[in-house]
């Protein structure tokens, strides 16, 4: 057993430069139109969007959304901050269920479970275990469905959508949701829990996604060597590494703005889709509200936000229990996580990775599964012919991606399941964590690493459970537009592009460094007649988030990523998985110990508002006329 204890102790104060790099100008683009870019961007993000725009297809805000603008949510010590329990993003997530009464097929199954809530069952008929509940929007029916969903829980909630506090975040977490429904012959027994986001601070934004993947890796292997900790990065289809968001879903700013247009203000982009409303699935956006000119825009503001700051006191003693709190966070180990530096991103005190957090700290909305290996072959095995769906596969729909994908819930007989045989994983894999052999119909638990199947149609009736771990592998077919290929030029692409986006319009993508950091391989381009074979480490993507920067923490109350947390010693105390030796040494100082490194962490604080230095530029008419 090893005891070394991990001590990195800073000697220093750290004091990250306000004049960053974040507010440089993008590559190739004259600094004056960098400059217009960032003030229509800060114009946009301000701008309460309203629906009925003829001039953008009739339709602007909705038909679900979260709130009518970005600010509405990022306002903490200013526009770009997070916000509090309030604005919290919410899904249901089902952890159980059994419908009992008699065989069950899709339509069943489909009619059992919208029961529930529709919005359990995806515009393509895809069932999944998780859904989104927008704070706003939709038909009667929709908020009919809201309503009975939010009534079934004994916490408290607040005009703006989200719980009203973290103590009732709290008790909204601890609450599980028991719904029962009879529809004709068919009982549908579920437990089902309210999980949120919290919303994130983005200062400083602009220097995260500046830090390049090869600094993720130096990470990784720096932490392969801890006997405590071991986080890995988010590994993304198209082989980057995703560094945004709560369980680092997304690879850069300008997908995260993207992404949270569509998802956060219902705003359609070229890429992404609008929230759709289930009661009302023959609507369709005759077209996009917001141009990828307009994206970039508030991309470019976001990442010339100013950058955290130190507040370092001016009292001598003061000074010195600052002091003696930074080289104690490190000393107990909290810096192998909340890195002091990584690359640009100085002062930042993250990673970017992800870590398991323990079982208090789950959510259905899993995490990306760890891409171990990924092949290319011109033919499958007999025995995977069949495309194993769900877990594991990064489900993509309008929500899924950045809440963190679902798991999809099929309805089939055992005999068909029992029909595929998959080749037993090695044992022993990946960070330490040691697993053996498995089937991928084995039933999972909290103690025993499996792959459970997603459902089970036994004796008439149907049981689902959702999953602790991935897949063991996944087998992807491209359709007949799908190509596999090496995706260097995603960090040249014109910046119309959303600054990778555009290669992730098929699933099918992937780069080099992915395939080549598992197999010799010179392939660039592979056409629709071969096949992606995919194999997931089985960590446990229901507990892992990533590392959350701490710059700027005491300004972003309260914490965690669902705001259960008042405070930062509350913060502390709720780390448990890999951190929980990290906490237990924290919770072991004598009391002045523990106040110093309080003391430090309240030092890191929100940057002062600084004026943009192009506030003479105007935007035209029709990039502020309302939604």
């Amino acid at each position: 057993m090893k005891t070394t204890l991990w001590v990195a102790c800073c000697a220093t104060l750290l004091v990250p430069n306000a004049a960053s790099d974040a507010a440089s100008p993008a590559a190739n683009v004259p600094v004056a139109e960098h400059q217009a870019n960032i003030v229509q961007g800060k114009r946009l993000f301000e701008h309460q969007w309203t629906s009925g725009n003829p001039r953008l297809g009739s339709d602007g805000l909705g038909p679900l959304f979260n709130a009518s603008s970005c600010v509405g949510c990022h306002h903490q010590g200013g526009a770009g901050g997070g916000g509090d329990a309030r604005f919290n993003a919410k899904t249901i997530g089902i952890e159980k269920m059994r419908i009992d009464g008699g065989r069950v097929t899709p339509d069943v199954l489909a009619t059992m479970i919208t029961s529930l809530h529709p919005g359990f069952r995806l515009s393509d008929g895809t069932i999944i275990n998780t859904c989104a509940i927008s704070h706003f929007g939709g038909t009667s029916a929709y908020d009919s469905s809201r309503t009975k969903l939010i009534e079934m829980l004994p916490a408290k909630f607040a005009d703006e959508g989200g719980l009203k506090n973290a103590a009732e975040v709290r008790l909204a977490n601890a609450y599980p949701i028991q719904i029962q429904n009879q529809i004709g012959e068919y009982t549908i027994t579920a437990q089902a829990r309210l999980y949120q986001r919290n919303t994130t601070a983005l200062f400083g934004a602009g220097l995260l996604d500046q830090v390049p993947d090869r600094v993720l890796k130096q990470q990784v292997s720096i932490q392969s060597k801890h006997p405590e900790i071991s986080g890995r990065p988010s590994t993304l289809r198209d082989g980057r590494y995703g560094k945004f968001g709560w369980r680092a879903n997304l690879a850069s700013l300008a997908e995260f703005t993207d992404q949270a247009c569509a998802n956060e203000v219902g705003l359609k982009t070229k890429r992404r889709p609008q929230p759709t409303d289930p009661t009302d699935p023959n609507y369709r956006n005759p077209s996009v509200d917001i141009s990828d000119e307009q994206v970039l825009a508030m991309r470019d503001y976001l990442a010339a936000l100013p950058v955290p700051t130190r507040r370092i006191p001016e009292d001598a003693d003061d000074r010195q229990v600052v002091l003696q709190g930074e080289q104690l966070f490190a000393s107990v180990g909290c810096a192998v996580c909340h890195v002091p530096d990584l690359g640009p991103a100085k002062g930042a005190y993250t990673d970017l990775l992800l870590h398991e957090m323990g079982p208090g700290l789950m959510d259905l909305n899993h995490a990306e599964p760890y891409i171990r290996k990924a092949t290319i072959e011109t033919s499958p095995r007999l025995s995977e012919t069949r495309r194993i769906s769900g877990q594991g596969t990064g489900l993509e729909t309008s929500m899924g991606a950045y809440y963190g994908p679902s798991t999809e819930i099929q309805s089939e007989t055992l005999e068909q399941a029992m029909s595929v045989d998959f080749t037993p994983a090695a044992s022993g894999a990946g960070n330490g964590r040691g697993t053996r052999g498995y089937s991928p119909y084995q039933r999972s638990s909290r103690n025993r690493p499996g792959t459970p199947v997603s459902s089970r149609n036994l004796a008439g009736g149907l049981s689902f459970e959702a999953p602790d771990y991935p897949s063991q592998m996944v087998l992807l077919a491209p359709r007949s537009t799908d190509k596999i290929h090496e995706t260097s030029e995603t960090k040249n692409l014109e910046r119309i592009n959303i600054g990778g986006v555009a290669s992730r319009e098929s699933n099918m993508r992937i780069s080099r460094d992915l395939l080549g950091e598992f197999e010799d391989t010179t392939t660039t381009s592979v056409w629709l007649d071969k096949y992606l074979r995919l194999r997931f480490e089985p960590t446990r993507f229901n507990e892992e988030w990533r590392t959350p920067p701490l710059w700027g923490v005491a300004d972003s109350a309260p914490y965690m990523h669902d705001g259960r947390a008042e405070t930062l010693l509350e913060a502390i105390t709720l780390h448990g998985g890999e951190s929980a030796a990290t906490r237990d040494r924290f919770l072991s100082l004598p009391k002045p110990g523990r106040d110093a490194i309080i003391a430090f962490l309240e030092t890191l604080v929100a940057p002062a508002p600084q004026p943009l230095t192009a506030t003479t530029i105007e935007l035209s008419s029709s990039d502020t006329q309302t939604r």
